[in-house]
């Protein structure tokens, strides 16, 4: 009985120290994890919070480092490039015009792509009136085209590329009307011979008002619509790795994530320089 009882209690000595044993190392890697930084830029409309969170979430897990990720809105591409290299993010979703502009001015490329569906992708649609004559972009020279926004990707930079390629860069009139809305109602109202659209807010979101309206005469070619950023910290070295393991989560637009080599010299080319 007594040998019972000494077993019973260095049983319950075991288990205790066990269990303490357990929290302290819980304890101590939750002391240890951070919250995973993301940085985005505000009005970057290429992509939704609610697409990024489940594959932030799952990069989080993967890493073994980080406990769960927090979206952080920063106002300009600069003020991304400088978060990451002072550590304040540990990694960033960047679309391809501000992408560009953080290349040019901070001699940072991105590391990795983040495949998106192709509604994801950028690509521009050229358009006049079904009544037009224009039949071939060729023929828009001296025509005043709408455009949103001498920012925008899908808006100005890549079809005035397309433009500059078939009729000539500085042969046609540019006017800016703010959104593609804005920019059907000019072109329906005739103060542009024609516009410029993201192809899928041509194909999904025009109004019912100009459903067979008007007619596509030209397409841009196809850009990658997002781009990734890692930190330069520890602990932000262990995010691609995370990331390649990746596969696509339920409620995210992102599908899939991998290596990415980008003609920066082809978008330079395409960019209006002031």
């Amino acid at each position: 009985m007594y040998f019972q009882r000494i077993s019973a209690s260095g049983h319950r000595k075991i288990i205790t120290a066990a269990v303490l044993c357990i929290a302290a190392i819980f304890f101590s890697v939750s002391a240890e994890a951070e919250i995973l930084k993301i940085g985005v830029i505000k009005n970057d409309h290429f992509f939704r919070d609610s697409d990024i969170q489940p594959f932030a979430q799952y990069i989080a897990d993967k890493s073994g480092h980080f406990e769960r990720p927090v979206i952080e809105q920063l106002d300009t591409p600069k003020d991304v490039a400088e978060a990451l290299e002072n550590g304040k993010i540990h990694m960033a979703f960047v679309s391809a015009y501000p992408a560009m502009l953080m290349h040019s001015a901070e001699g940072t490329k991105p590391d990795m792509l983040a495949s998106l569906n192709k509604s994801l992708y950028i690509k521009s649609y050229i358009f006049v009136p079904k009544e037009s004559r224009i039949k071939h972009i060729t023929e828009l020279k001296n025509k005043k085209i709408a455009f949103t926004s001498p920012y925008s990707t899908a808006g100005f930079y890549l079809p005035s590329g397309t433009l500059g390629k078939n009729i000539g860069k500085n042969s046609y009139k540019e006017s800016f009307y703010g959104s593609s809305e804005e920019v059907y109602t000019a072109v329906y109202l005739k103060k542009a011979d024609a516009g410029v659209t993201l192809c899928y807010n041509f194909q999904k979101r025009l109004q019912p008002l100009y459903k067979d309206t008007f007619r596509i005469i030209a397409e841009t070619e196809s850009l990658p619509g997002l781009f990734v950023y890692f930190g330069k910290s520890e602990s932000a070295k262990r995010l691609p790795a995370a990331a390649l393991k990746f596969s696509r989560p339920s409620g995210s637009q992102i599908t899939s994530f991998s290596p990415v080599e980008f003609d920066w010299q082809a978008l330079f080319r395409s960019i209006k320089k002031d």
